[in-house]
Parts: structure tokens; C-alpha cells; sequence
């Protein structure tokens, strides 16, 4: 049977095994990192990038509001996702991550 929260999956867990769980203050220092990284971004593609990677809206919907076709929508969004990639990258919060 699969955990179905941390407190659970903590409490199966074999005592000093590794959870996989990583300390709060490195989640917070992440979402600074990704905060940063949408920051730099254009108010448009910010905004292109938060309805559709955080709210999940669909590309139709999304180029509906923007009037522009979907095509021309996915094409954007992957050049935003591009750029946010070079800034985390480059971010010595996310490679320690990324090392661990």
C-alpha cells in the first residue's frame, strides 16, 4: 500500500533510511531561486507562464485570451521554459540541489 502523506511515509520508514524528504529552509530557498528566475521574465511571458505551468490552463484557452493561435502559444511557452531553465541553472541554489 502506498503512503498517502509524508507523516505516513515517515512512519515506514526504517529507522536512519534516507526519506527523501528535503529540509524546509532548501524548499524555501528553491522557490526564492524559481521566484527570481520568473522575475526576469517579461509581465507577458510571466504572465503566459503562470496560467499556463502553475494554474494549468490549457494552450486553447490561454491563446484565446491572448488572441493568438495555440501553435504560436506552445512556441512562446517553450522559449519561456528555456529562459527560466538558463536562470536556474545558473542559480548556486538550484546546482547544490541538483548535486544532492
Amino acid at each position: 500500500m502506498r503512503p498517502l502523506t509524508h507523516l505516513q511515509a515517515l512512519m515506514e520508514e526504517v529507522p536512519g533510511a534516507s526519506t527523501g524528504i528535503r529540509p524546509i529552509e532548501e524548499t524555501l530557498l528553491l522557490k526564492e531561486a524559481l521566484a527570481e528566475a520568473f522575475d526576469q521574465l517579461t509581465p507577458e511571458d510571466r504572465w503566459i507562464a503562470e496560467r499556463l505551468l502553475i494554474e494549468g490552463l490549457s494552450l486553447r484557452k490561454t491563446g484565446a485570451v491572448l488572441g493568438i493561435p495555440k501553435t504560436t502559444l506552445a512556441r512562446r511557452r517553450d522559449k519561456i521554459c528555456l529562459r527560466l531553465v538558463d536562470v536556474l541553472v545558473d542559480s548556486p541554489v538550484v546546482r547544490e540541489w541538483m548535486r544532492n
